[in-house]
């Protein structure tokens, strides 16, 4: 499933404001739709489907409820009910993931050509290979015997600190190289979601810094990498829309809070399951007119099968 069909954003200040004089009822039908809308695009503006999504009966639906919602809605050309600010929001989700599915598909090219020049190098030649690691002798310190060192470490930039290396290839598949592989790239797309101009603009040591660091306290919450990095893009585009007036702030620093936030907001795999499988519950629940349990109940039942 789509990363973008598992979440979406909700500006909290911006709903309160547009829906404080909506009753419980009412609120629970317009988040009902908006997530439909969200996860299976624009809904057919059938009042009897509407009242299914809202899961309410037509009476309530026609005579509370679709009057005071139906004003937050658009109808489409296709003849469609659709949420304005809704569609602009997947929009740009999907176009931030589809930028991330690419760079990823980039990295696994590069990694597989890396490994197919490494096939075809000779074993044996006059010369040693580019890649081939010629021990240096190293000056000791201790009067000991002197320690070799990889020429081809002490001369290949992704050894050394700042943003050079970013295409180095890494062999182990952990956390922290993924992370190591990650940020250099994911800097340069902070920088243009956030407006900058690339050309003029090279990535400092600081906001590199604070780009790697994000992504190690987000994975170190349960995310993947690239949901991590997704993240990211995802909250700086959010701070960038309020503030699209003002231009780019002066350093990355700027959005720390609004991806430590959005990180907190973003359900993890695990919880994404629990949340998928909750309301699957709650719809067999209701079907058989039973009352489901409470979420808190259902979490720590969960935890315990789990």
């Amino acid at each position: 499933m789509s990363k973008t069909k598992t979440w979406m954003p909700l500006y909290i200040g911006d709903y309160l404001a547009d829906t404080a004089g909506l009753s419980t009822l009412q609120h629970g039908a317009y988040i009902l739709l908006m997530m439909d809308i969200w996860r299976n695009g624009p809904a057919p503006n059938n009042p009897h489907r509407l009242a299914r999504i809202a899961k309410m009966d037509m009476a309530t639906w026609e005579g509370e409820v679709w009057p005071e919602l139906s004003h937050f809605f658009i109808v489409n050309d296709d003849g469609l009910l659709d949420q304005k600010r809704l569609r602009a929001e997947k929009n740009k989700a999907e176009e931030v993931s589809a930028r991330l599915a690419k760079a990823a598909q980039e990295r696994e090219q590069r990694k597989r050509a890396r490994r197919e020049n490494k096939k075809e190098q000779p074993e044996n030649g006059p010369f040693p290979a580019d890649n081939v690691s010629t021990p240096v002798p190293r000056p000791c310190h201790d009067g000991g015997t002197p320690v070799a060192q990889s020429q081809s470490q002490s001369h290949n930039p992704s050894f050394q600190s700042g943003l050079a290396g970013a295409d180095a290839p890494h062999d182990a598949d952990n956390v922290e190289l993924t992370i190591d592989t990650a940020w250099r790239p994911l800097v340069r797309q902070v920088q243009d979601v956030a407006g900058y101009d690339l050309a003029r603009l090279m990535p400092s040591a600081a906001d590199g810094g604070e780009v790697r660091q994000w992504l190690a306290d987000i994975t170190a919450k349960g995310h993947s990498v690239q949901g991590a990095s997704e993240i990211i893009l995802m909250a700086v585009s959010g701070v960038m829309e309020r503030r699209r007036e003002q231009g780019p702030p002066n350093t990355l620093r700027y959005f720390r809070n609004a991806a430590a936030e959005m990180a907190e907001a973003t359900p993890t795999r695990a919880a994404a399951r629990m949340e998928a499988a909750y309301l699957e519950y709650t719809k067999v629940e209701m079907r058989h007119k039973r009352r489901p349990k409470s979420w808190t109940a259902f979490q720590q039942e969960w935890s315990s099968v789990a």
